[in-house]
């Protein structure tokens, strides 16, 4: 071996020691015993679905998200799939449990429904690894009670808005602000509206029969009468 090739191979030699001894150094001054290496964590989420008398709905459909799958006008974004991380259905007495595995930087849930009767999409924050969430009940039943001696009085007057007539304000939720009564509904009815009604189906295709031209769609009256309607469900992504 000449003395060139010598020196050569010293030099290599010495800056592999000196890059040993560096991260050496470096892995010395650094404390790794409370890092956590993990890229996920596991969130256990317990759900109860209710109607407005508290009474449990089974069969609720849900889907949790990592990232709110809507946009603003209620349909779905093109990538919304990318962020489903759970689906399955609530047991008969209204419970659903889980357990999934968001990445860690994931601080909130975000729980769509397929229930007329339920709120469509909700979001929830993670502050532990235990989410219980309630979704329904006689919460969202915000319908103001009032004693009604006068019917005619009670009635608002119709007005109009962008073209439209309306008979008052409502909710964030969609729910009118002008109502009389809080009826409530129950399952046995809730369940007639999702078979006839089903959420996120077009109706020409889901029922034609409701809309062809044989379908007598009025209501007639063979004798004076008052006629309620009770709010149900708003299920529109614009409110």
């Amino acid at each position: 071996m000449n003395f060139k090739m010598a020196m050569v191979l010293f030099s290599i030699f010495s800056a592999l020691l000196s890059s040993c001894m560096d991260y050496d150094d470096i892995n010395s001054k650094l404390n790794f015993a409370n890092f956590d290496f993990k890229t996920t964590k596991e969130v256990k989420v317990a759900i109860s679905t209710l109607n407005t008398s508290n009474e449990p709905i089974g069969g609720v459909y849900v889907e949790i998200y990592t990232k709110n799958p809507l946009k603003s006008d209620g349909t779905f974004i093109a990538n919304y799939s990318d962020y489903l991380i759970y689906k399955g259905m609530t047991t008969a007495d209204g419970k659903l449990n889980c357990a999934i595995a968001p990445a860690s930087a994931v601080d909130s849930l975000n729980v769509l429904l397929n229930h007329v009767g339920l709120p469509v999409y909700q979001q929830y924050k993670i502050s532990s690894n235990e989410l219980n969430i309630t979704i329904g009940g006689e919460a969202i039943q915000a319908a103001p009670k009032k004693v009604i001696s006068n019917i005619e009085a009670a009635l608002p007057n119709p007005t109009k808005v962008s073209g439209y007539y309306v008979l008052g304000s409502w909710s964030k939720a969609g729910l009118p602000g002008y109502l009389v009564n809080d009826d409530r509904i129950k399952n046995d009815f809730l369940d007639d509206i999702n078979a006839s009604l089903p959420e996120r189906l077009k109706l020409p295709d889901s029922h034609p029969e409701y809309l062809s031209s044989s379908d007598e769609g009025s209501i007639v009256l063979i004798e004076d009468a008052e006629v309620w309607v009770t709010f149900v469900h708003e299920g529109a992504g614009y409110l």
